[in-house]
């Protein structure tokens, strides 16, 4: 009988080698396989997360680029302001100074008729001498019939010589002050000119310099609001990678004889209490960007830090800063989705198994929000659909 039971144990021993160990081989290569697919799944999710976290971080450039250029375009207002005041000025001190110039031209053509009827005078008395013939004026005094006719002759002839002395020195006077004058206020003009065209010109190179600014102001705001969206591509990129990673650890689990747990009925309230719905599902204008975009989840109000709970059994597939949801967790329901958005925290990692009401993070403000809430979502095949028709309320 030992003789027959041995060959047979030596037969199934390596039936079994080359039976059922490549069995066991295939399912191990299979795993394997299945774990690379998850991992470069996962690389390619981390790139794209990289690109939109690139996107946050050109963003807060922006945001600071646009509060410095705001500040240098209020400080180009304040010079322009100045500038005009001082044009304003300097306007005032030119329009004094051409009534002042042609008050000048007044006074130095009356200083010019002056001089030519003083020198009317002269030339009369020389043509006089000239027609009676040259006297002396010693001549004209022996001439004289008496002393007192003496003395008038010389009084006469005295008054003569300094009328005629006056004459010419008021000529050369009125001349010089003609020739001063009239230097004067063209070279106060002239200066005047001068500091107001240089006034007119930093005037305009400082608004060419405001105008640059607030075009550059209008240009960063149209990046900015291109980068505030939630870039559709990115996000069904994310959601893509997200069902696709989720298939393939369902694959992993279902090789490796793992279940998740099935969801029955709604899900839960994923907050401790009802706090106040701030945005519902659908469509609403961004309050970031400002256009009507899809909202595809419930904004929930909370204070920073509440504990987020999981709203039913499941797998979790996402924990991490998820572009414009910020920290993010998304869990799989064995099909269904449940998403959680803009947290402070994360206490959960990806691959873990939560259970309903379990705390997966605190409530937070991370990614595109304007203040602290929960953003929930439910997805059915990676679609979102409203929560609170799948979510006891």
């Amino acid at each position: 009988m030992k003789k027959i039971i041995l060959p047979l144990i030596v037969v199934f021993a390596l039936l079994s080698t080359f039976i059922i160990q490549p069995e066991h081989g295939q399912a191990a290569t299979k795993l394997q396989q299945l774990e690379k697919k998850i991992k470069d799944i996962e690389a390619k999710e981390k790139a794209v997360e990289r690109a939109i976290k690139s996107n946050q971080s050109t963003i807060k450039k922006i945001d600071v680029t646009t509060e410095k250029t705001k500040d240098e375009i209020n400080y180009l207002l304040n010079q322009i302001t100045t500038k005009s005041s001082e044009i304003e000025k300097k306007e005032a001190e030119i329009h004094t100074t051409i009534e002042t110039l042609k008050q000048t031209t007044i006074e130095l053509e009356e200083a010019e008729q002056r001089v030519i009827l003083r020198d009317d005078l002269l030339r009369a008395r020389l043509r006089l001498m000239y027609t009676n013939g040259a006297v002396s004026y010693i001549e004209v005094l022996f001439n004289a019939t008496s002393f007192a006719d003496f003395l008038d002759r010389y009084q006469s002839l005295s008054m003569i010589v300094d009328q005629d002395k006056d004459i010419l020195e008021s000529n050369i006077v009125d001349k010089q002050l003609i020739a001063l004058n009239k230097a004067t206020v063209e070279t106060d003009l002239e200066k005047l000119n001068v500091l107001y065209a240089a006034l007119e010109k930093e005037k305009a190179d400082l608004q060419i310099k405001e105008h640059s600014k607030e075009v550059l102001i209008a240009e960063l705001e149209v990046k900015k609001e291109d980068l505030l969206e939630i870039n559709e591509d990115e996000e069904k990129a994310l959601m893509d990678i997200a069902r696709a990673k989720s298939q393939a650890k369902k694959e992993r689990d279902a090789e490796a004889k793992k279940f998740v747990g099935t969801q029955k009925g709604k899900f839960d309230w994923p907050l401790p209490q009802k706090f106040r719905i701030s945005s519902n599902f659908g469509y609403r204008i961004h309050p970031i960007s400002g256009k009507k975009k899809l909202h595809t989840g419930t904004d929930i109000a909370a204070p920073k830090g509440t504990k987020i709970m999981a709203a039913g059994n499941g797998e979790v597939i996402v924990a991490k800063y998820y572009g414009g949801y910020g920290n993010a967790v998304i869990i799989d329901h064995n099909g269904k989705w449940t998403l959680y958005g803009h947290m402070s925290k994360i206490s959960v990692k990806e691959g873990q198994q939560v259970k309903t009401g379990q705390k997966i993070g605190e409530v937070g403000s991370t990614g595109n929000s304007t203040g602290n809430h929960l953003h929930y979502e439910v997805r059915i095949n990676s679609k979102a659909v409203d929560p609170l028709k799948y979510t006891a309320h």
